[in-house]
């Protein structure tokens, strides 16, 4: 009965460790999506404040049959030696 005993309890530690150890995996893979998409949202809010380069053009668009003046808003900014443009409008409803 000795010798089951063991292998019986020797199973279970075997499997208790595993599910500790993929346990813990998951939890590390889940901490890594969870800071990269804190990180990425820290550096976006920091990204306006770096020097950036803000032009506001005005343009023409068709809203509900009629012409309308609207400001296209350029942003350009520099993120790891890349150039970033964002083309925005503001307050257009289509």
């Amino acid at each position: 009965m000795n010798y089951v005993e063991a292998v019986i309890a020797m199973v279970v530690t075997i499997i208790a460790i595993s599910a500790v150890f993929f346990t813990i995996e998951e939890q590390k893979t889940l901490y890594n999506k969870i800071l990269i998409s804190e990180i990425s949202k820290l550096q976006a809010e920091n990204l306006l404040w770096q020097n950036p380069s803000f032009i506001s053009t005005p343009v023409y668009l068709i809203q509900n049959n009629e012409k309308v003046e609207k400001n296209i808003n350029v942003v350009k900014f520099n993120i790891d030696d890349v150039e970033v443009t964002v083309y925005f409008l503001e307050n257009v409803d289509f």
